[in-house]
């Protein structure tokens, strides 16, 4: 796939809603065209335990914009490119809450799953977690659950098998 948007967003609590970081990466003509990276406000309590996946607490997004705001400057900006994720269900369950809470339209594009696509694509991993399936498709996930940096590992695992 040569234009596509790889998206990842990480949440502060269990409520898809809860959004608190959002990376992405747009991939136009089969070349790395641009990334976008923000904390968000989730006005919402942090869950200690995603806390201890993400590492992003409360202070960190104290003055951060919330998701109305980013997703309208960011979302302005985009093709109409499909979006791709890993575990794409959960993503695609974030951005529609968050359009829902906020009284947007939720963009109507593809939403492919990179996890999903692997295991049929790619046998014999011991597992399909994000980092693996990237470094089977050549990039090494150093910072797992950094919104941006597991954007950019989607968007390799994309270039790579779809």
């Amino acid at each position: 796939m040569d234009n596509f948007i790889a998206i990842d967003f990480e949440t502060a609590n269990q409520n898809m809603d809860s959004v608190c970081s959002l990376g992405a990466v747009i991939y136009k003509d089969g070349k790395l065209h641009k990334t976008f990276y923000s904390l968000i406000n989730p006005n919402q309590p942090f869950d200690p335990f995603n806390i201890s996946i993400h590492k992003i607490r409360p202070k960190d997004t104290k003055d951060a914009p919330t998701f109305d705001i980013v997703w309208q400057q960011l979302f302005s900006q985009w093709d109409n490119f499909p979006f791709v994720a890993h575990n794409a269900p959960f993503d695609q369950r974030c951005l529609y809450a968050c359009c829902e809470r906020y009284n947007l339209e939720p963009p109507k594009r593809p939403f492919y799953c990179t996890y999903s696509i692997a295991k049929k694509l790619i046998p014999n991993l011991y597992n399909y977690k994000l980092d693996t399936v990237a470094y089977a498709c050549g990039f090494n996930l150093t910072n797992h659950h950094n919104a941006l940096a597991d954007a950019l590992a989607c968007a390799a695992i994309a270039y790579c098998i779809i």
